[in-house]
């Protein structure tokens, strides 16, 4: 096992006659913070028991609301917390090879590392990989289950575009490919650019970013954008590329930051504007999902990964949802209602899932 440890990340990794066979990766998180990447805000957060309630029965869904309402008290003194997670993009943080071994000693290094930052809570968040192994480890070191996420891929089943629009029932079909047609009838070009000619337009991407999390309800920060851009495309510039929707006036008005790695596509990050020149010509839709598809066939990849979803937009253009298991082990709070609690929000999941096209 080799491993960097310090605060607020460490770093583990096990290898077996020096290859690598398993990896974690552990952040500190000693206050609440962005609500899908640490585990208190992801079992007691307000605006993700509204989320919740919907897909739940009206009794499951009461029981729910008195369990956060007893346990939401007791929240702040369930930090500081190790998150076994992705830093950005909110990968996995665990990866094995299947093997019980493995699993134990990584688990084993985290539950370790965790005690050395005094962490009141430890968590491993959106696991996909490992599955019985992980599930064994864990269990055995009185961590508790459950799925409140799910991870947004596309199988890529197709080696060309005619193969692609083929996968779609005759009406979808029919929309995917108007969309792809106005995009092109309206003079946009696509330009998919490496890290190493990104910078001139760093400054643009940031902007077109910070408008889509203004979108959302997370505020405009160009400033912060930039700082993302920056470290996603500093950390493997060597596998990173940017798909680019311009305009016929030159001005980029979407982008889709991505990874090629092995046989897949990794979707970083991703910005628009609202422009009518953006929204009528279906920018934002050739950028993040129709580009990706086609790269991918041609590269013979097998799989785009959007990371955590579902996104109906994504689903109703090839994706799937796979649920993503998380696990939890709250020192500070009580263990038979959280444990209750957790199983509410996994039939949720479930539920929503089941009522989404491509869940499951």
């Amino acid at each position: 096992m080799h491993d960097r440890r310090g605060r607020p990340a460490a770093y583990l990794l096990a290898e077996r006659d020096g290859e690598p066979v398993g990896a974690a990766v552990l952040v500190l998180a000693d206050r609440p913070g962005f609500v899908l990447q640490e585990p208190v805000g992801l079992v007691l957060d307000e605006q993700l028991r509204a989320t919740d309630h919907a897909d739940l029965p009206a009794g499951e869904a009461s029981r729910m609301t008195a369990l956060r309402d007893r346990l939401a008290p007791m929240a702040a003194e369930c930090y500081p917390a190790a998150v076994c997670v992705g830093p950005v993009g909110l990968t996995a943080g665990l990866h094995i090879g299947g093997s019980h071994e493995i699993a134990a000693a990584l688990v084993d290094a985290v539950d370790e590392v965790a005690a050395e930052w005094q962490a009141v809570t430890s968590a491993f968040l959106h696991v996909d990989d490992g599955g019985n192994a992980v599930e064994k480890a864990l269990t055995a070191r009185g961590y508790l289950p459950a799925t409140p996420s799910s991870r947004a891929v596309l199988p890529v089943r197709w080696r060309d575009l005619p193969g692609y629009l083929g996968t779609f029932p005759s009406l979808r079909r029919k929309v995917i490919r108007k969309e792809l047609q106005v995009y092109d009838a309206a003079g946009m070009r696509t330009e998919i650019v490496p890290a190493d000619r990104l910078r001139p337009v760093t400054g643009r991407l940031a902007v077109l970013a910070a408008l889509v999390q203004e979108k959302y309800g997370n505020g405009y920060d160009e400033e912060a954008s930039r700082g993302t851009l920056d470290f996603l495309v500093g950390r493997c510039p060597d596998l990173t590329s940017a798909i680019l929707a311009e305009s016929p006036s030159g001005e980029i008005v979407a982008f889709h930051l991505f990874y090629r790695y092995g046989g897949r596509l990794y979707s970083a990050f991703a910005g628009q504007d609202y422009s009518e020149t953006a929204r009528r010509s279906f920018a934002h839709f050739r950028v993040l999902y129709y580009e990706p598809a086609l790269i991918a066939a041609a590269e013979g990849r097998e799989l785009v990964d959007y990371g955590l979803g579902p996104r109906l937009d994504h689903l109703v253009r090839g994706g799937v949802s796979k649920r993503a298991a998380s696990w939890f082990r709250f020192g500070a709070l009580p263990r038979e209602p959280v444990a209750e609690l957790l199983s509410l929000i996994t039939s949720a999941q479930d539920r929503r899932l089941e009522r989404l096209p491509g869940g499951g």
